[in-house]
């Protein structure tokens, strides 16, 4: 969450600092094309002229500036906006605790590494999240039809997804590392992608078949961006630590 809230707090400096040079740069690029002879300039002076042309032209520059200041004040107005709307969502999420929603967010932000994953879900969220092969079974079971499109997504669906998200740290952590994936987490995975391959359709169809099922107006873009990210993620840190679980995850592509 400190993470989080740095990083809200780095963009809000980082777009202030640029307002402000691109109001240092447009400045000077107004006063460098000033006519020589006019030597002052404001909402008034010079006034416009028939004759003149330098005035007229300093009139021009003026409200060339104008322009731009009012923009960029517009720009600094939304930055501060969202900076608040920010910091907002940033107090509610610190006031709800770790909720399975909460939890996603800092995973879907890339504001956890590997030892988010020590958290003991148990004691917050009523989900079963042992690694065992009927648990695996029973996951892929349980996404396939909201996948699919048979079973609108819902709470049992975001928290799901939650404990296979901490699985894709722990793989991704295995990968940065060169660490083999433990032999519970081997065997998880390899139940998992059997079953999600036998809900497809079998040897036919396999696992790679699960984009598909994803097509259609029931997951937003969003949504199932997340969940082919979750899916990527899990599978090629471990087709990278263990062959056994890339093997079963391509058997039939």
């Amino acid at each position: 969450m400190s993470d989080r809230w740095s990083k809200c707090i780095q963009d809000f400096w980082d777009e202030y600092n640029a307002i402000y040079e691109d109001w240092r740069e447009a400045k000077s690029s107004v006063e460098s094309r000033v006519p020589e002879n006019i030597s002052y300039i404001s909402a008034h002076n010079p006034e416009r002229s028939l004759v003149d042309w330098d005035a007229n032209r300093a009139r021009d520059l003026y409200d060339e500036l104008s322009e731009i200041r009012s923009e960029l004040r517009e720009r600094s107005r939304l930055n501060m906006s969202k900076h608040e709307e920010r910091a907002e969502e940033i107090a509610i999420m610190f006031s709800e605790g770790p909720t399975e929603l909460n939890v996603q967010r800092l995973v879907d932000g890339g504001n956890t590494d590997w030892g988010f994953a020590s958290i003991d879900l148990s004691e917050y969220l009523e989900i079963d999240h042992d690694l065992t092969p009927e648990s695996a079974e029973e996951n892929a079971e349980e996404l396939a039809p909201y996948w699919s499109g048979d079973k609108p997504l819902d709470d049992r669906y975001h928290e799901l997804m939650l404990v296979m998200s901490m699985i894709s740290i722990n793989a991704r952590h295995s990968q940065n590392e060169g660490e083999r994936l433990d032999d519970e987490t081997i065997e998880f995975l390899e139940t998992f992608y059997t079953r999600l391959e036998l809900e497809g359709g079998g040897n036919q169809a396999g696992v790679l078949s699960v984009p598909g099922w994803m097509e259609g107006d029931h997951m937003t873009e969003e949504e199932r961006s997340h969940a082919l990210g979750m899916l990527e993620m899990v599978f090629w840190c471990s087709l990278i630590t263990n062959s056994e679980v890339a093997t079963t995850a391509f058997q039939g592509a």
